[in-house]
């Protein structure tokens, strides 16, 4: 499988359109915010002569959560990223979202497992490189991610969570399902930190939770060149706990959810550390 186009900024995708009919005050329409059109008339202005009963539509667009939250009647908590175009590739308001389901898995009591999945071709392609360099300062940045460190709180978290890898999983999109108890992933998954090919270290933990997983040597491999690896070579590192036919992906993941639940059901609730 190819690699990511990692550098690339792809053209956004089409959204779709809801139509509602909304008179025209006197002005002509011109775009609004996010390419959105609505009638916008400022003050004062005249606008062009128009017949009484004359109308335009406006045209609302509808722009989909980056990372979806669902919860079943089980007590189990499906955390999906949700840009499929960019590859799932997690910009900063991914993180804070993921930050906010994070703390809602961990204060209601009836959530006991957390699904995290990806939405399209590809698990996470890794961290949205458009962002790079546009936070205020170094400081800001740092704060950022020390007040809302979602590496961590997964790391610590009280549920037992499990990871639905498939396609790239690069960067990030690696990182991430380290932080997790259980990983299963689809035959054809590729898996890479490559960061140094961009000039800088994994910065969500991989440096350290990469050569806990799999082999030291092996670690420092893939952290020191970016070079991918295959879902056979994750499965013989044990990088994944078992590699499945895609068709399959769900009916795994129903397997562990169902282990997991019965675990709890048992007395043996919360994750061992």
């Amino acid at each position: 499988m190819p690699a990511p186009p990692h550098t690339a900024r792809p053209s956004p995708s089409k959204s779709s359109a809801t139509r509602s009919p909304a008179p025209l005050q006197g002005s002509a329409c011109r775009p609004g915010l996010a390419g959105a059109i609505a009638p916008l008339c400022p003050p004062g202005t005249p606008g062009p002569p128009r017949e009484p009963r004359a109308a335009v539509l406006a045209y609302t667009l509808t722009v989909p959560e980056p990372v979806l939250f669902a919860i079943d009647e089980r007590g189990v908590a499906t955390i999906t990223l949700n840009r499929p175009e960019r590859l799932n590739a997690i910009n900063m308001e991914m993180r804070d979202l993921l930050w906010t389901y994070l703390l809602a898995c961990r204060d209601t009591p009836d959530i006991r497992v957390i699904v995290f999945r990806g939405e399209g071709r590809a698990f996470s392609a890794g961290a949205d490189i458009s962002e790079f360099g546009t936070a205020p300062s170094v400081i800001a940045s740092r704060r950022a991610r020390h007040d809302r460190d979602i590496w961590d709180e997964l790391l610590n978290h009280r549920c037992h969570t499990i990871a639905r890898m498939h396609g790239y999983c690069y960067g990030a999109g690696l990182e991430l399902p380290l932080c997790c108890d259980i990983r299963v992933a689809a035959a054809g998954t590729t898996f890479a930190l490559p960061e140094v090919t961009l000039g800088y270290i994994p910065s969500a933990g991989g440096t350290q939770t990469l050569p806990r997983r799999i082999p030291p040597a092996i670690a420092a491999q893939m952290i020191l060149t970016g070079d991918p690896i295959t879902a056979p070579d994750a499965l013989r590192w044990r990088l994944v706990d078992s590699v499945v036919p895609e068709s399959s992906l769900d009916d795994a993941i129903e397997a562990h959810v169902s282990r997991l639940l019965a675990i709890s059901d048992a007395g043996h609730a919360g994750r061992v550390r």
